[in-house]
């Protein structure tokens, strides 16, 4: 049952405005760096105490995991993208982007990506974003739980995760996490998402890497299935079943972070809908 709400500023932005786009259609490359360009400008104490800043609603501190930096992104006449990355911390993150102590020469937002993974003081942990369309053309929206030490109670795409060091390791370490994040968040398989491109988040500054998958079975069916799953309690507080003609809709009315928003709005745009949802 979808909850009312009135909203937010931010859900007046155009969603193209609330991301920034590294042009691209495919990967192909990708160099594993063993020393990360990232140079914290936080001492470890500092580190340690902004991380404390972002314990849950729920009381919860957050736990300092392995994380993966986004260090280079160069791209090719063919819309190909040659990627380096890097291990950091998630404590690096929450001190860093999520503090935003942005450089004087920003002018409070930075102009292009490349501002951003050019900035070494960025910690700049990769994301993913799985938008997943269930058999009669509804998309799970999930609202995230108040344990969630980011973005905790926002609408968000059906599924979101970071990176960790065993995603480091595989050969496609992002379709590899959407697909590891899909299976502890709802018990699903997603063997094989579309890679849809690549964004920064203007809320956190945090390169996302967007996809998307569409199922044989409607929402309804797998309720059981994904409310056994190992994360489900833990960071999500209701699945959401959104037609997509009231995608947009949705999107207006809702507090989402920037990065659901534009994938949400791109996904419904790109299947010719958006018309429907100006009602």
């Amino acid at each position: 049952m979808v909850a009312s709400g009135n909203g937010s500023v931010m859900n007046l932005l155009d969603p193209r405005h609330r991301v920034l786009r590294i042009p691209g259609s495919f990967v192909t490359g990708i160099e594993r760096r063993e020393q990360s360009p990232f140079a914290s400008p936080i001492p470890p104490r500092q580190r340690e105490a902004a991380a404390r800043l972002h314990t849950s609603r729920d009381g919860t501190l957050p736990f300092n995991g392995g994380a993966v930096r986004l260090d280079a992104v160069k791209s090719d006449s063919s819309a190909g993208l040659e990627l380096a990355i890097s291990r950091v911390e998630f404590f690096d993150f929450l001190a860093t982007n999520c503090a935003r102590t942005l450089p004087e020469s920003w002018d409070a937002r930075p102009g292009t990506y490349r501002d951003v993974l050019a900035d070494t003081a960025l910690a700049n942990i990769i994301a993913v974003s799985l938008i997943i369309e269930d058999s009669e053309g509804r998309i799970g929206i999930v609202k995230r739980s108040a344990g969630v030490h980011v973005s905790s109670g926002a609408y968000c795409a059906t599924v979101a995760g970071t990176l960790d060091h065993a995603d480091f390791e595989e050969a496609d370490p992002f379709a590899h996490c959407a697909t590891r994040e899909a299976a502890e968040e709802l018990s699903l398989a997603v063997p094989e998402p579309q890679f849809d491109g690549i964004v920064i988040s203007m809320q956190k500054l945090q390169p996302v890497f967007l996809y998307s998958a569409v199922l044989d079975a409607p929402w309804g069916e797998l309720a059981e299935r994904i409310a056994g799953a190992t994360d489900a309690h833990l960071e999500t507080d209701a699945l959401i079943a959104v037609p997509l003609d009231r995608c947009v809709a949705f999107i207006a009315q809702h507090d989402m972070t920037d990065v659901a928003a534009y994938q949400l709005w791109m996904y419904v745009t790109e299947r010719g809908v958006l018309a429907d949802n100006s009602g």
